[in-house]
């Protein structure tokens, strides 16, 4: 999956969480650097297609523009 096909987008601080999203669907977009709790820590970006629904441990939701 690409970044325009998610209709939602997160990001993940928890590899435990990362791997439990994966399992329900989420796909893994992009690993990058991040400050969480005043620390920096790698941060999984992860997407799901808007036919699907269930995430646990989002820190940031953006949703996907809509076409009109």
């Amino acid at each position: 999956m690409q970044l325009h096909e998610a209709a939602k987008i997160v990001s993940v601080y928890d590899e435990e969480l990362v791997n439990d999203n994966l399992s329900k669907g989420w796909k893994l977009l992009a690993i990058t650097s991040g400050t969480f709790e005043n620390e920096r820590q790698p941060c999984y970006i992860m997407g799901k297609p808007a036919k699907t629904i269930g995430m646990k441990g989002s820190v940031i939701e953006v949703p996907a523009e809509t076409e009109e």
